[in-house]
């Protein structure tokens, strides 16, 4: 230690300043968006670590070097370029505005990137015990406890926490000439009114060096609350990524004209209320590289009439390559906004696809026309979509597609059939078949496995690989919990002997078959099931 004592602090701060962690786990260009926006609460919240995108990890490495020795900890609170990397919790900084101020101080004038949350988990939040044990109780029940502490707070004490909140939002608004990245987390919805200190509804804000803007919600809710447009005008010439969950969805349509030019990725989900100014806005993102898009009527304003969300500019992306669409409506509004995508979306480089459609409502057939215009797609996920009723040609114009994916559906006999057709112009490039998160109802079928065997005993074909979730082994063991021997249905005793044959397929072939166990969220008994499963079974 005297050894490292006596080490000039400039080369320290220099050594230290190179081992920091960087601000994202992988490289940006790295990023994809092939997980669905549509999650259960529990795997929204255990996720939210490992896939958000920003790490903040250099407040953890500061702390241990300042806990070393007096002499590192001079040289790092005295190097401006340790501090540019800030986690603030706001709320913690209430009745310590100067210590917030000598935190931000620190930096010195170089560029900051920030991670905001609000309150901490479990303080105000504008939920009341009793709302806040609705909320989560049943996560609660399970056994995940989260051991939050929610204490009620009165109307003094609200308007009291706002104003603090406030003041310390303004010191950090007093920094955006310089902020780079930032990333806003929201543990309740109601924390949205929150965001109106960051960006007043009546002044205009510049962040001229903004190349990172992310919006989370970490917190799970079964309902969301109407959509209300709480920000100012934000211009943020330099912005290279912008992705926004519902919470903060307002800044989208915030952001000026030229705030969009620059940018090469972006994740939003917006309402039918915002999406014609939103879809002008995202027309002019002509750099654009991977796209998330999200529609959803069940936000629009109260007693308002939702419409469909149409599309009216042309969509001019020559440098796409990843699109991720979701259209979540009650209605009969995605075929006709799948109709309008794929008339105005005009993006030859994209070769990868994920779309999204209403659970109960959408069917294959509507996105046939955007597929008919993108022949060019190397790997399709296609996702909560019924398939009984659908063109046999679907797939036919994807000659270059290598993955295809099905996800959140239940594919039947005849829709594998036709996507495995022994024509050999059928997908002649697909090397990856992946059926995952299947509907309830779903079984392996003689189809399918005929399917699979056929690429087995034809070695001279193409290499293919087959990945199938299935929960089989549930049905298995409930069978033999509850029906033995001669009372199985031939139905039953099929589904079974499916299940095994696949197994076993998987054991000699792994290089062709993979199959993962999979569990439906929430008690699911198969046995129950068994009524909507002879197709699959004697198929």
């Amino acid at each position: 230690m005297d050894y490292s004592s006596r080490i000039p602090v400039e080369i320290l701060q220099e050594i230290f300043h190179h081992s920091l962690p960087p601000l994202f786990q992988d490289p940006v260009d790295s990023l994809t968006f092939h997980e669905p926006f549509i999650k259960e609460p529990a795997v929204r919240k255990r996720d939210i670590g490992s896939t958000y995108p920003l790490t903040f990890e250099t407040a953890c490495v500061r702390t241990t070097l300042r806990q070393v020795c007096s002499h590192w900890n001079n040289a790092v609170v005295h190097a401006p370029q340790l501090w540019n990397q800030l986690d603030i919790q706001a709320d913690r900084f209430i009745n310590d505005t100067d210590g917030f101020k000598t935190l931000l101080e620190r930096s010195k004038s170089i560029p900051l990137d920030v991670k905001l949350q609000f309150t901490e988990k479990g303080r105000y939040d504008g939920l009341s015990q009793v709302e806040y044990n609705d909320l989560f109780g049943e996560d609660l029940n399970a056994g995940y406890g989260y051991g939050y502490e929610v204490v009620e707070s009165t109307e003094e004490e609200r308007l009291e926490f706002e104003k603090g909140i406030h003041d310390v939002l303004t010191l950090l608004r007093n920094e955006f000439h310089r902020i780079r990245a930032m990333a806003i987390q929201y543990t309740n919805l109601d924390q949205r009114a929150f965001t109106t200190h960051l960006f007043p509804l009546d002044i205009p804000t510049s962040m001229p060096r903004l190349e990172y803007l992310f919006g989370s919600l970490l917190e799970p809710h079964r309902d969301y609350v109407p959509f209300i447009q709480n920000t100012g005008p934000l211009d943020t010439p330099r912005l290279k990524v912008c992705h926004l969950h519902f919470a903060s969805a307002g800044l989208w349509d915030s952001l000026t004209p030229s705030s969009v030019s620059n940018l090469i990725s972006v994740s939003v989900e917006l309402e039918c209320a915002q999406f014609p100014k939103a879809g002008q806005l995202l027309a002019r993102c002509q750099n654009l590289k991977d796209l998330s898009w999200s529609i959803s009527r069940d936000f629009y304003p109260l007693g308002g009439t939702p419409s469909a969300p149409r599309i009216s500019s042309r969509l001019n992306f020559p440098f796409l390559t990843s699109l991720h669409l979701a259209i979540n409506d009650d209605e009969a509004f995605p075929c006709e906004t799948f109709l309008d995508i794929a008339h105005y979306l005009d993006a030859p480089q994209l070769r990868s696809l994920t779309i999204e459609g209403t659970p109960g409502k959408s069917q294959v057939r509507s996105i046939a026309p955007l597929l008919r215009r993108n022949p060019q797609l190397e790997e399709l996920r296609m996702s909560v979509f019924g398939v009984d009723d659908y063109s046999e040609d679907l797939l036919t114009p994807l000659v270059e597609l290598k993955t295809l994916i099905l996800s959140r559906m239940k594919p039947s006999n005849e829709f594998l059939q036709s996507s495995f057709h022994t024509d050999a112009s059928s997908l002649p490039n697909l090397s990856k078949f992946i059926i995952e998160r299947p509907e309830p109802g779903w079984a392996v079928s003689k189809t399918l496995l005929g399917i699979i065997k056929d690429k087995i005993t034809h070695p001279n074909t193409a290499p293919m690989e087959f990945h199938i979730w299935t929960d089989g082994h549930r049905f298995v063991e409930n069978a033999t919990n509850t029906e033995q021997g001669s009372s199985l249905s031939m139905s039953t005793g099929q589904v079974e002997r499916n299940y095994g044959e696949l197994l076993g397929l998987s054991e000699r072939y792994p290089a062709v078959l993979q199959w993962y166990k999979f569990e439906h969220p929430g008690p699911m008994m198969w046995y129950k099931q068994l009524w909507g499963m002879d197709e699959f079974a004697s198929g």
